[in-house]
């Protein structure tokens, strides 16, 4: 992810977004991560771990992929 990326906000948020190939959230710890929302909104295909908790509605939308296991192995796999 770009030094800038963190920082930005409104259009130039969205306009960075949409720049985007895929988006990957391995988090661990994230009930309802709102950088995920906002790329599904873009349909910018995103990998995104269990513990976020819309893995599942990705898969049933195809809108994204759901990693069986968090480590790097199976991100790989997926790309």
């Amino acid at each position: 992810m770009s030094k800038g990326f963190r920082k930005s906000y409104g259009k130039q948020k969205i306009e960075k977004m949409n720049q985007l190939d895929y988006l990957i959230l391995s988090s661990r710890n994230e009930g309802l991560p709102g950088v995920l929302l906002e790329a599904l909104i873009l349909r910018v295909p995103c990998i995104d771990s269990k513990d976020t908790n819309i893995g599942s509605y990705m898969t049933d939308s195809f809108s994204g992929i759901m990693l069986k296991e968090n480590a790097p192995i199976h991100i790989a796999r997926e790309l």
